[in-house]
């Protein structure tokens, strides 16, 4: 909401007082997340007139006092809506039967402003520019092209309950300027007598040392601003009348968060922060995403782990290790406005090649475009475990076997043991302010460059998603001590079902919400009587 000027009324910027201070506000409609905006507004409560429905910018100038609410749908061009309400407070604290006493017609409200078929752009009476006299504007039966208002057919020199006492505009003067000749609903209510040549406004005056007895005040419009300079406690209005909720607009917000795209879609567990060298994505895209303001600028920083990354202002910029390691990284963004918001990330990398294998490998780096090649022959770790137990073997399967492998045997795991990447993830990637989301502290030892031990035991029962919100699907990491099965159901904001996996096994990964349209969800998880209940948001 930007008022038409900046004359202090209190600070809130909705808030619109009749008779002082900014008389028209302009609604700005702040759209993000796509292109190709179009704007739809409608008065949603108070029946207010706004300058063009259709436009980012429209502006409102109140006539009366009332609380004005109005809605804006902005479309993308691809089709995503968004929804914004705003509600302006307008009160009328002009004090009745004062006046500016001047005759120059200024003192008409804009609804008297019209003859019969002639319209003046402005309520001076002067505004009419000599080619502007035509029929267009005139009464239709005087085609005279003289400026001076002689024009107008007696009959039509009536404004609605104000009559002119000749009709060439000019007979008026200061003694004729009575109620005699002004009309009864003239919104500066210029029907007195008095020759103070201003008019008031009413003021509640809070004394000094005696709060509880305020005071209304009349006082002239002309030392309004002198006067709430010296008496921070007073405000606009009648103290009888509770005026317009000091609220004041909420602080700009922006939020941010990560996504983690692999570079290619090869499955290797479901989680795309994980990369094992040797199989799958090497290399992944950290998508910053921001909301809330425009121009945005990005800072990436290493936060543990020294890994580097391709660019470190970009909103995408490529992490390739080459290492085994922990990796976070953090990055600032920044809106144009100054509101700025923080998030990190954890990518967990495990080399899972077959060290005794190098003759087999033949790996090579691709550097200009980017590509890892290696032998079919060469070969990596799988872990498989015996039923639900911490029992297992680790396996050589060849890189040409591994997709089958693990599309065969769903619970066998790339890497070597039941260890690595295990609790690779943020609760949640998406922050607000300058607030930063705390990093799980499920960490993996590492030692001389391999990822040994998980740092804690297994949890009741734990549950973690990774790229929530989510344009596609949630990745959700189960971990427990028990060896029940898992009920997973998911439920709309209106608790109806919408989603369910039945027996699904403990400390195992899955894939959910693949066909969810936008909005807000609940998953539920349920292990015997251990219950936990995760808010999923999914966005186009």
């Amino acid at each position: 909401v930007i008022p038409e000027n900046n004359t202090f009324t209190g600070g809130i910027p909705n808030n619109i007082y009749l008779g002082y201070g900014p008389q028209r506000v302009t609604l700005r409609a702040n759209a993000t997340g796509g292109t190709s905006y179009t704007y739809t507004w409608r008065a949603v409560s108070g029946n207010g007139t706004i300058s063009s429905t259709n436009s980012s910018q429209p502006v409102f100038a109140p006539t009366a006092a009332g609380n004005y609410t109005f809605e804006v749908s902005v479309r993308t061009q691809s089709g995503c809506v968004s929804v914004s309400r705003v509600t302006i407070c307008v009160r009328d604290i002009r004090v009745k039967d004062t006046d500016d006493d001047k005759c120059d017609h200024k003192s008409h409200s804009s609804k008297d402003c019209k003859h019969g078929k002639h319209n003046h752009g402005k309520c001076d009476h002067k505004s009419h520019s000599k080619d502007k006299c035509k029929d267009k504007y005139d009464d239709g039966d005087d085609d005279k092209d003289d400026c001076d208002h002689k024009s107008h057919d007696k009959k039509d020199c009536k404004h609605k309950g104000h009559k002119h006492s000749s009709c060439d505009h000019k007979s008026h003067h200061s003694s004729a300027c009575k109620n005699k000749y002004n009309d009864k609903y003239d919104d500066d209510h210029d029907d007195d007598d008095d020759d103070d040549d201003v008019y008031k406004v009413y003021l509640c005056h809070v004394p000094p040392g005696n709060s509880g007895n305020p005071q209304t005040l009349k006082i002239s419009v002309n030392a309004v601003a002198a006067h709430l300079s010296n008496h921070s406690g007073d405000r606009l209005g009648s103290c009888a009348d509770q005026g317009c909720v000091e609220t004041p607009p909420p602080p700009p917000t922006c939020s941010s968060s990560i996504t983690v795209v692999p570079e290619n879609n090869v499955f290797t567990g479901g989680v795309p922060s994980n990369i094992y060298l040797g199989y799958g994505p090497q290399r992944v895209t950290l998508q910053a995403n921001a909301t809330g303001g425009t121009g945005y600028t990005y800072s990436w920083r290493s936060i543990a782990g020294g890994g580097s990354l391709n660019n470190t202002t970009s909103a995408q910029p490529v992490f390739s290790p080459s290492r085994e390691g922990y990796y976070t990284f953090e990055v600032r963004v920044t809106t144009q406005a100054g509101c700025t918001s923080t998030s990190q990330v954890n990518i967990c990398v495990q080399d899972i090649r077959v060290e005794d294998d190098c003759n087999d490998w033949n790996w090579s780096w691709n550097w200009w475009s980017g590509n890892s090649q290696n032998s079919s022959n060469s070969k990596v770790y799988i872990t498989r475990r015996n039923g639900n137990s911490n029992n297992f073997r680790i396996m050589e399967v060849k890189v040409s076997d591994v997709a089958a492998h693990l599309q065969n045997n769903p619970n066998d795991r790339l890497g070597k043991g039941l260890n690595g990447c295990v609790s690779n993830a943020v609760s949640s990637t998406v922050i607000s302010g300058n607030q930063i989301i705390a990093i799980t502290n499920e960490l993996p030892t590492v030692s001389n460059g391999k990822i040994i031990a998980p740092s804690n035991n297994l949890s009741e029962l734990d549950i973690k998603v990774m790229g929530n919100p989510s344009r596609s699907f949630f990745t959700i990491q189960m971990t427990s001590k028990h060896e029940l099965p898992i009920q997973v159901r998911i439920f709309d904001i209106n608790g109806r079902p919408v989603e369910s996996k039945a027996n699904q096994l403990p400390n195992s990964t899955i894939q959910i919400g693949h066909n969810l349209g936008s909005g807000t969800y609940y998953a539920e998880f349920l292990q015997g009587s251990k219950r936990k209940v995760i808010q999923l948001i999914k966005v186009r």
